[in-house]
C-alpha cells in the first residue's frame, strides 16, 4: 500500500481540494460555491473583514460659542469640533480620514465600535459645562459627554467607549461641542475611532 505522502494528486480521493500538492504553507481553500475554488491566504482572508480608523490630537484650540440651551440638549448648539490642524490621523484600514474635516468616512458597511477620550480645558471659570456629541452624516446622537469645570482652566477627561453603530458604506462620523458659555476649548490630549467588529 502507498503512503498518502507519495500519492500522485490525479490518485487522490476527491475530498482533497484540487492544487493542494501546490498549495503554500498558511493557505487555506475557499469554495466559489460552483464546485471549484480558489488557494488563498487565511491573512489576506482575515483582512478582507478589518477596518478601522483613528484620528488624535494634542494641545489645539477651538472657540466654542454660547449654547442657546444651557442644558445643552440642543443640537443647534453643537460645532463641528475641527479646524486646520485640530486632528492628526493615525492610522486607517477601509475608513477615510479627513483629519482636516474631522470626519472618518466608513468603506465597509457593517458594525463598528466607537471610542474617544479628550483631556480638555476651558478658559472660563467654575460650574461651566462642555459636552460632547457624535454625529453620523450630521445627525446628531442623543447621548453626549457632559463635564463641568470645578475652576478656571481645569483640565477635564470626557471619554465614551462601547457606542456601537451600524454604518452602510459612504457614511460618516464626526465630533460636535457645546459649552453654557462663549469659551476658548484646549483639548490637550484626545483620539477618536472607529473599529469594525
Amino acid at each position: 500500500m502507498a503512503n498518502h505522502a507519495d500519492l500522485l494528486e490525479s490518485e487522490w480521493h476527491p475530498a482533497y481540494p484540487p492544487g493542494i500538492a501546490t498549495s503554500v504553507v498558511g493557505d487555506v481553500y475557499v469554495a466559489d460555491g460552483t464546485g471549484t475554488g480558489a488557494w488563498t491566504s487565511l491573512d489576506s482572508l482575515l483582512e478582507a473583514d478589518k477596518a478601522y480608523g483613528e484620528i488624535t490630537t494634542v494641545d489645539k484650540t477651538i472657540v466654542v460659542p454660547e449654547a442657546i440651551d444651557s442644558s445643552l440638549n440642543t443640537d443647534a448648539d453643537y460645532i463641528t469640533l475641527t479646524s486646520l490642524d485640530m486632528w492628526t490621523n493615525a492610522g486607517s484600514l477601509s475608513v477615510v480620514v479627513d483629519a482636516v474635516a474631522g470626519t472618518l468616512t466608513f468603506s465597509k458597511a457593517g458594525n463598528y465600535l466607537l471610542n474617544a477620550w479628550i483631556d480638555h480645558s476651558i478658559n472660563g471659570v467654575s460650574n461651566e459645562n462642555i459636552a460632547f456629541k457624535f454625529s453620523l452624516d450630521n445627525i446628531l446622537d442623543s447621548k453626549k459627554l457632559i463635564s463641568t469645570s470645578d475652576f478656571a482652566g481645569d483640565i477635564r477627561n470626557s471619554s465614551a467607549s462601547g457606542l456601537v453603530l451600524n454604518v452602510t458604506a459612504g457614511q460618516v462620523v464626526k465630533m460636535h461641542v457645546a459649552c453654557t458659555a462663549a469659551r476658548t476649548l484646549t483639548l490637550h490630549a484626545g483620539q477618536f475611532n472607529v473599529v469594525r467588529l
